[in-house]
């Protein structure tokens, strides 16, 4: 993968911060239909390893119970998250839930009905990146263009 920005890192700063600040700015809706993969690393407090967002599709899944070294929502995750973030249906805690979910069960996907419990999803609430992230209680900690980030084992799960 290519890094692309880390709002902490030195050279994030200055001309790093508009390419942050339009990414934050975009509808969240258009995020997974960018038209290069994006890794969105994500610094969420009391999740047990790194999280990261990815904007591709997710291809095979191991089926297998496993305590990944890293949680990773795909595309389709995040427009599964995005009705219940605008419905308020989903907060910090709940996010935490999933990644705990995901940290165990990496094959099992996060649908937007099950998230939603039954309630009517936002028509065109609009809701950007940023509001998003701001809603789960998340940081954008880095960007990275190109290939799947891989959930691995750290070891079989008791």
């Amino acid at each position: 993968m290519s890094r692309l920005v880390s709002p902490t890192s030195p050279v994030s700063r200055g001309h790093h911060d508009a390419e942050l600040q339009e990414l934050l700015a975009l509808p969240a809706r258009l995020v997974s239909g960018l038209p290069v993969p994006v890794c969105l690393e994500l610094r969420v407090p009391g999740a047990p390893v790194p999280v990261v967002l990815w904007t591709g599709v997710a291809g095979q899944r191991e089926n297998a119970p496993v305590l990944a070294d890293t949680i990773v929502f795909d595309g389709g995750e995040l427009e599964a998250m995005l009705p219940a973030c605008e419905a308020d249906r989903l907060w910090h805690a709940d996010f935490l839930g999933l990644c705990f979910e995901k940290w165990r069960r990496p094959e099992v996907p996060v649908r937007a009905a099950e998230l939603l419990g039954g309630a009517n999803a936002e028509a065109d609430a609009g809701w950007t990146l940023g509001r998003v992230l701001a809603r789960l209680g998340l940081e954008l900690a880095g960007i990275e263009l190109g290939v799947e980030p891989i959930a691995r084992p750290l070891h079989a799960a008791a």
